[in-house]
C-alpha cells in the first residue's frame, strides 16, 4: 500500500462540510496512527466523520483527539487519529 493511495481514499471519503487540512502519515510504518487535521462547518460534522471512519474497512482504532471551535472564522477544527487495518488493500 502506498501513502498516495491512503490520501486518495481519505479525500474521497470526506462528506460535505468537511475539508482535510493536514494528513500526518508516519514513515515508521502503517501500524502507527494516522493523524487527520480537518475543518468542519459544525461540531456534528466531526462526530459524523469519526463514525464514518469507524465503519470504513480501511481503519481501526479511530479516536477524536480534539474538536475546537474556530470562533472568528466559524466552523470547527477537528483532529482524528486512526490506524490502518492490517493487510488492507486500497484500489
Amino acid at each position: 500500500i502506498k501513502y498516495s493511495q491512503i490520501a486518495i481514499a481519505i479525500a474521497q471519503g470526506l462528506p460535505d462540510g468537511i475539508s482535510l487540512d493536514t494528513l500526518n502519515l508516519d514513515a515508521n510504518g502503517f501500524d502507527q496512527p494516522i493523524v487527520l487535521q480537518l475543518h468542519g462547518d459544525a461540531y456534528d460534522d466531526a462526530i459524523d466523520y469519526k463514525n464514518a471512519l469507524e465503519k470504513s474497512p480501511i481503519f481501526t482504532e479511530v479516536h477524536i483527539q480534539s474538536i475546537t471551535s474556530d470562533g472568528e472564522n466559524g466552523g470547527t477544527t477537528i483532529s482524528i487519529s486512526a490506524i490502518l487495518q492490517p493487510g488492507v488493500t486500497i484500489k
